[in-house]
């Protein structure tokens, strides 16, 4: 995976997990949460790769395929360089239950979940290699890191956009 980014001053959780995108897009939510996706969500996706309804964040993805996810859950927010990175967002995000999963509206319990303390929080989502996607999305090299740390849930916003957005779907 490409990107750099700066020393993780406290680790609350970590996991590399492999993630089915079937809409062109992953979930990063509460255990319990069960996201609605109205038109104005499906927009926000696809203009910003970034979306948000209670309980859930929505990544977009360049291909509907198994892709690497790294979640990196911290105590304090990350300082780093984006310069590496393909396309950055924040949004931000409650956990009530205490169990984070990252998924496609996928709730079986073969679905790993992480356990992080239950409370508000800001998500930093990075992309790589998108340059690397064939034209039939279906072949390439990128890769997404999600790292949260305990903060405001913060509006959806796009920090790096990469100039040739794909659109989730």
């Amino acid at each position: 995976m490409s990107g750099t980014l700066g020393p993780a001053p406290g680790r609350i959780a970590y996991a590399e997990l492999d993630v089915f995108a079937a809409y062109g897009s992953f979930l990063v939510q509460d255990d319990t949460a069960r996201p609605d996706t109205s038109r104005a969500f499906i927009t926000d996706l696809m203009n910003n790769l970034v979306a948000t309804t209670d309980g859930a964040i929505s990544v977009g993805t360049a291909r509907r395929r198994i892709l690497p996810v790294t979640l990196d859950v911290r105590t304090e927010a990350p300082e780093d360089n984006l310069d590496d990175w393909d396309h950055v967002t924040e949004a931000g995000l409650r956990i009530t239950s205490g169990r984070l999963v990252v998924s496609t509206f996928d709730y079986r319990t073969a679905i790993p979940r992480t356990t992080v303390p239950p409370g508000d929080y800001t998500a930093r989502t990075y992309a790589s290699g998108f340059d690397t996607i064939s034209d039939d999305r279906i072949h390439g090299d990128d890769a997404y890191r999600v790292i949260l740390w305990p903060g405001p849930t913060v509006e959806p916003r796009v920090l790096k956009r990469y100039p040739h957005l794909p659109i989730p779907g």
